[in-house]
């Protein structure tokens, strides 16, 4: 069983080093729901599909994968959710604001 020190390393690894995507699926889109699900390993299909169109689309055109300290650091300081500019910034995932709620 991991000691709390080593939960506490682990927590902040991810928080540093991954990212993390929530993709909902609405009624309209059961069928790709259901494509999905029946996938065994749906993180390996999701990102195979990533890779095949990585290689096929033009040089130049991907994005680095940046820590967390680089992207707080790319939009300047913030203060109570809102970065210098003014705009609602949630701290995670290089995301402005929700728009989806």
């Amino acid at each position: 069983m991991p000691s709390e020190a080593q939960k506490r390393a682990d927590r902040k690894y991810k928080h540093d080093k991954t990212r993390q995507l929530c993709l909902r699926f609405y009624p309209a889109e059961a069928e790709m729901w259901s494509f999905l699900s029946a996938q065994e390993n749906k993180q390996g299909f999701l990102k195979g599909l990533i890779s095949s169109a990585m290689e096929s689309a033009p040089r130049g055109s991907e994005t680095t994968f940046r820590s967390a300290d680089m992207r707080t650091s790319e939009r300047g300081a913030t203060r109570g959710g809102i970065s210098a500019d003014g705009s609602a910034y949630n701290g995670r995932l290089d995301t402005v604001g929700r728009t989806d709620s």
